[in-house]
């Protein structure tokens, strides 16, 4: 059975600015989006995208990887609705679909070879958002696919995943409340001359909440719960039943010290993928508890902020390989981080160092023509 896609669940950051962000911001400081006011909440906040219209922003790719990016625009009379577009965009069932396809989930040699072979990528990534009597709503829809068709060899293999996701944002009781439920859906097939196979237990459902309680004029306060279920599992018909389930509750705070931000936050999670093959079910699981973060961001110049991040996670885990027989591991994973924003008039740039040169040096100083940066994100706010 294969191995627990690792769930990365960290309660780590709340920032009430209403600066731009991007994933070298969020990764310097935890790697957890939702805990921040960013570009990246309105994947799962739909209603979060109205806050960042008239903007674009593009990942520079490293070698052999493809830039990602997005285009935010504001319209109406008030400016109150924007449409936006992702390019290349992280879907998440992507790429647990891609996983799939790479650990033969059929058991058949020919079959699996040829899903394989398959690169399932993003086609359109859209969202919408307006104001609606008091609060923000959006929605946001995807759809990725491949497909290889051999005419000579009649056969003919594909794979699809969707998503649809919407969500509001709203104010209750003195505290800014986020809300986000979607609908996932991911495929695959092999006609070979007429002998098809096909998966199964392709729909997944989830929801997500979050709420920004201020406490006094620097304390923010942020509980937040998650749940997924089947959103990374594809069975197939006939031969093989897999169903997943993701939980996830925690809670973070931000202090403020000045001009400086003090992230803390904690998080506990659960992973667990079900297999049902030849009336046999296999469960294996994952708890993370729990995950503990610290991060700081602080400005150093006008136009210049230094941030880092550190974190460690608890993992357990259980592999059940057969009927009453477990493998149980438990490891303990840590992360670290520092990067930097720079701010020139409508552009901002946000960065990762990359670790070694933290050791090394420059190239001015080593002579070294190695990367000097992880992650580089560019904004434009037009």
């Amino acid at each position: 059975m294969k191995r627990i896609l690792i769930m990365t669940l960290i309660l780590s950051l709340a920032a009430t600015s209403t600066t731009f962000a991007s994933s070298a911001r969020v990764n310097g400081v935890g790697g957890e989006h939702r805990f921040l006011i960013d570009t990246q909440n309105y994947n799962v906040y739909p209603g979060r995208a109205l806050r960042f219209g008239d903007a674009a922003y593009l990942v520079i790719p490293r070698a052999g990887a493809n830039a990602i990016g997005g285009v935010l625009v504001k319209f109406g009379a008030a400016k109150d609705k924007v449409l936006g577009v992702h390019i290349n965009f992280p879907m998440p069932n992507v790429s647990a679909l891609n996983n799939i396809l790479d650990t033969a989930p059929t058991g058949k040699a020919a079959v699996d070879g040829r899903l394989a072979a398959l690169d399932v990528q993003p086609w359109f990534d859209v969202f919408y958002a307006m104001e609606l009597k008091g609060m923000k709503a959006g929605i946001h829809a995807t759809y990725a696919s491949d497909k290889v068709t051999d005419d000579v060899q009649d056969i003919e293999t594909s794979a699809t995943a969707m998503n649809l996701f919407a969500g509001i944002t709203t104010e209750v009781g003195g505290s800014i409340l986020d809300l986000g439920a979607g609908i996932s859906t991911q495929a695959f097939s092999d006609d070979d001359k007429g002998v098809k196979t096909e998966s199964q237990d392709g729909l997944g459902l989830w929801a997500q909440a979050r709420c920004l309680h201020r406490k006094g004029e620097s304390l923010t306060l942020i509980p937040m719960a998650s749940v997924a279920l089947n959103t990374r599992s594809l069975g197939v018909k006939g031969t093989v039943t897999r169903s997943s389930m993701d939980v996830e509750l925690g809670l973070g705070m931000e202090k403020m010290i000045g001009k400086s931000r003090l992230i803390l936050g904690a998080i506990a999670a659960r992973s667990s993928d079900s297999e049902t093959r030849g009336g046999v079910e296999l469960t294996d699981t994952e708890l993370v508890l729990p995950r503990l973060i610290a991060g700081f961001e602080t400005p150093i110049k006008k136009k210049l902020t230094a941030r880092g991040g550190i974190s460690r996670s608890f993992v357990f885990a259980t592999d059940e390989q057969a009927a009453g027989k477990e493998v149980k591991t438990q490891e303990t994973v840590d992360m670290y981080n520092l990067g930097f924003s720079v701010r020139v008039k409508s552009i901002l740039i946000d960065f990762l160092l990359k670790k070694d040169i933290l050791q090394r040096g420059p190239y001015l100083i080593t002579g070294s023509a190695d990367d000097w940066a992880t992650n580089v994100c560019v904004t434009y706010l037009f």
